[in-house]
């Protein structure tokens, strides 16, 4: 879940460091001046936030922040790297990491033994060709 507030904080912190308004961040970040006004908008009248997605990232992005789903690798393989990911996720409890690594691993491993994961070039047709006879 997105934080508007921590998000809105940055905002805060970056016109303060920076001298660069909210409104003329907004602009370069989403071409829009009203994107983090609205946000703050709603925040303060207890609406539920709703952003674009592109929109939070581009506000981050241009105050040199980002979302850890942008900084992740596109695939991630192993034991190790799993568990890395696995360890940011708010709200999953450290011991919970090495049952669902279990959990994961064992579905990995059914993937691979599943005739459907063989490569689809190794086929082989149901019958043989006919040939025409003369």
């Amino acid at each position: 879940m997105i934080d508007v507030q921590e998000i809105l904080q940055l905002v805060d912190e970056h016109e303060f460091k920076t001298g660069e308004t909210m409104t003329e961040l907004s602009r370069r970040a989403t071409g829009s001046t009203e994107t983090i006004r609205n946000w703050k908008r709603s925040l303060k009248e207890g609406k539920d936030f709703s952003a674009k997605f592109d929109y939070v990232q581009a506000v981050l992005e241009a105050m040199g922040h980002s979302l850890i789903l942008r900084d992740a690798p596109k695939k991630i393989s192993g034991e190790v790297e799993v568990k890395r990911l696995l360890a940011v996720i708010d709200g999953l409890p450290t011991e919970a990491v090495n049952p669902v690594w279990r959990m994961i691993d064992g579905y990995i491993k059914d993937a691979e033994q599943s005739p459907g994961s063989q490569p689809h070039d190794r086929s082989e047709p149901a019958s043989r060709r006919r040939v025409p006879t003369p």
